[in-house]
């Protein structure tokens, strides 16, 4: 039995932390999964979205500042949307849960013209299996 926070090694079953590259006893190394982001759930033609479905915005996409320092600072914020119309450049959301009316920008990174450090870039952004609620 392993406790909690454990895995077995495959090759020679010994126990070993749950973070692990390889095994403590025997060497072996653990396969890890890379994947971080399914590719059938990424959403490749925003356009097509519907209004009234739900979307998820990761966060480290959309529009941004870059500091002294080269760093990138995102505006916007991660997490589930209802989307209610979508125009020319983006849509029009809700965030899941309540909250204010949220402009999904999803149109070509381009620079800002008010500040040399700003710029618009489109979101990356994910399908929610979830069903809209029948009021």
């Amino acid at each position: 039995m392993k406790k909690r926070g454990q895995k077995r090694c495959t090759k020679c079953n010994a126990p070993n932390g749950a973070r692990s590259f390889v095994c403590k006893a025997c060497s072996h190394p653990f396969s890890i999964n890379t994947a971080r982001i399914k590719k059938s759930r990424q959403i490749s033609d925003w356009r097509l979205i519907e209004p009234n479905s739900f979307i998820r915005v990761l966060s480290g996409s959309g529009p941004y500042y870059v500091d002294s320092d080269g760093l990138r600072h995102y505006f916007s914020d991660r997490g589930v949307y209802k989307v209610v119309s979508i125009d020319q450049s983006g849509l029009h959301c809700y965030p899941d849960g309540g909250g204010p009316h949220t402009y999904i920008y999803m149109g070509p990174e381009i620079k800002s013209d008010l500040c040399y450090n700003m710029y618009r870039a489109p979101h990356k952004l994910l399908t929610v299996n979830r069903r809209p609620v029948q009021t």
